[in-house]
């Protein structure tokens, strides 16, 4: 396995683990490599598969990957529940 299938795969282990949570800020600090060498893998990957749904999925992982933001920035679970509230 070379490099930036290894970072792909670790990045979905991460986005399964958190998926109640996508579409709203998550600690960066839970991503398994720095941000931008996952952005990099996954585009990386986008360029050389031939396959469109393995394309579509990591197209989706790098959507998900700008929910990732740094820890301080995470708002306190209150006012995430509170803007889920006024969806």
């Amino acid at each position: 396995m070379d490099q930036f299938q290894e970072i792909v795969r670790d990045y979905g282990v991460v986005i399964e683990s958190l998926e109640t949570q996508l579409g709203m800020p998550v600690p960066m600090s839970l991503l398994p490599y720095p941000k931008e060498d996952i952005r990099t893998a996954l585009i990386r990957s986008i360029e050389l598969t031939t396959d469109d749904v393995m394309k579509e999925a990591l197209e989706v992982g790098l959507l998900v990957l700008d929910d990732f933001i740094p820890d301080e920035e995470v708002p306190a679970d209150e006012e995430v529940r509170d803007e889920r509230e006024n969806l």
